[in-house]
């Protein structure tokens, strides 16, 4: 595994690359929100779905730019991804030694981290499950997995809440620009032909939490030789409509809040996976609010 944050240069494989920094960063925060916990005083009485089995798992999902969700899971398929690198950081915030490593899963990277607890410190997560099957004296295993979105309940079933759907986008709007300049785009309102979509390798992904449109999920991918772009977010109805025109309103429904996908292809390559639900219209970036959405995804991707 190449360690080089730059997953744009040219003649590069960029399939060897993982960004490190963004992981470790990642990994900081679970360790952090894991801290929280571990401190807590809070024991509310918890019934499981399903027995505790050791090592314990934890998913590490976040949500604003420091806060993270610690879901209890168990195992519900084993994935035996290679691990493209590992080692061990003493965490200040645990004190204790982590052991770390980095894998695939599902075209995704992934940062886990294996410690010790004790059945004191779990109880927060746990509540009395812990209690009942851990000897209050020994520390137990614990793995933290941290994801940016929802495959991991393919594998995984929380313990004490819901499985996650990973429900279909209601519209990908699909960018492609005429220009080089890239000021003039010709946008499309389509749908999944299938769903979920294929595992496609991701170069690069974040939760980008400053945008001027709010949470904004992003991830460059690799689909067979063409480097795409992808944002999801929501918007008002109102906003979304002003930006992307009204053509696409009977794909929002009724909601005020409406999610929104964007892609952007060198080449009309995603017709092989997505469905025309409504005619292609030009937009000059020049001519519309700088600060819309469409404005905003080009100023990241391109």
């Amino acid at each position: 595994m190449q360690r080089n944050e730059n997953t744009e240069q040219d003649g590069v494989d960029v399939r060897s690359y993982i960004n490190l920094t963004r992981l470790f960063m990642r990994g900081g925060l679970a360790e952090l929100a894991l801290s929280h916990a571990f401190a807590s005083q809070e024991r509310e009485p918890k019934s499981s779905v399903m027995p505790l089995v050791f090592p314990l798992r934890v998913i590490a999902k976040r949500v604003l730019v420091k806060v993270v969700n610690l879901i209890p899971v168990a195992v519900r398929e084993d994935c035996n991804s290679p691990k493209l690198d590992q080692g061990i950081w003493e965490s200040r915030a645990l004190k204790r030694s982590l052991e770390w490593w980095i894998e695939r899963r599902f075209g995704e990277p992934i940062i886990s981290v294996k410690l010790k607890a004790s059945p004191a410190e779990l109880a927060a997560l746990y509540g009395q499950a812990i209690v009942e099957v851990a000897d209050k004296t020994k520390n137990v295993e614990l793995i933290v997995e941290s994801y940016l979105s929802d495959k991991w309940s393919r594998i995984r079933q929380p313990l004490f809440e819901p499985l996650p759907v990973e429900a279909p986008p209601r519209v990908v709007l699909i960018t492609q620009y005429q220009r080089e300049d890239q000021l003039e785009y010709v946008i499309t309102p389509t749908v999944p032909i299938v769903w979920p979509d294929p595992d496609f390798h991701v170069i690069d992904e974040d939760t980008d939490m400053h945008s001027p449109l709010g949470s904004v999920y992003w991830r460059k991918e690799l689909r067979d030789s063409e480097r795409i772009s992808r944002s999801r977010f929501q918007l008002t109805r109102k906003k979304a409509l002003e930006s992307f025109g009204h053509g696409i309103a009977p794909l929002l429904g009724a909601d005020d809040l409406v999610d929104m996908t964007i892609e952007s292809y060198p080449s009309d390559s995603w017709k092989t996976i997505r469905t025309p639900v409504g005619p292609s219209t030009s937009v000059t970036l020049s001519e519309i609010d700088k600060s819309s959405a469409l404005e905003i995804f080009r100023k990241r991707h391109f």
